[in-house]
């Protein structure tokens, strides 16, 4: 981690207009807890590079983390206004605001994210569905399992696996 932090100080330093090289750093910075030193680099960055949606993006996750979530929602909407066809960034402030409780807001900015089209879920990622309510509901998933053996969902409780081999679906090992 030290020598990351080094590397992405010392790519700044030759090139103060790298804005990726800031992304980068704050990120290596919240990952080992210095949440205000990212958050230091990411607006030392965002006075070279006002109009970066990244960097914007980056300081809205950062803050969000923190659970700054109006100033975490201003930055996110700054980056979704510069980035308008990125999916990940009205993803992302959806799930904001729908932490926020305004599930208006965030119905919208996550219905843009699907209009925009898909983007990779990660194992471990933010549930995309934690703040959905109701008693009847219909969820689609598209995917390409690529070289997994199987996908997993729970829902509900309830342990959802598709076997790509089978090409089947088991709920409750059934």
């Amino acid at each position: 981690a030290a020598q990351a932090e080094a590397g992405y100080r010392g790519v700044i330093a030759m090139d103060p207009y790298l804005v990726p090289a800031y992304s980068a750093l704050a990120s290596v910075l919240s990952a080992h807890g210095k949440n205000a030193d990212a958050e230091r680099v990411l607006r030392d960055g965002l006075k070279r590079a006002p109009d970066s949606g990244e960097l914007h993006s980056s300081m809205g996750l950062l803050l969000a983390e923190e659970k700054r979530d109006a100033e975490a929602v201003a930055a996110m909407e700054r980056a979704a206004k510069l980035l308008p066809a990125n999916a990940r960034v009205f993803y992302n402030l959806g799930l904001i605001q729908q932490r926020r409780g305004d599930l208006r807001a965030a119905s919208a900015a996550l219905a843009k994210a699907h209009a925009l089209g898909a983007f990779t879920l990660n194992s471990g990622a933010t549930n995309p569905l934690a703040g959905v309510r109701g008693e009847l509901l219909e969820i689609r998933a598209d995917f390409a399992p690529a070289a997994a053996t199987q996908i997993v969902f729970t829902v509900r409780g309830a342990k959802v696996v598709y076997d790509v081999a089978k090409q089947e679906l088991v709920v409750n090992g059934h």
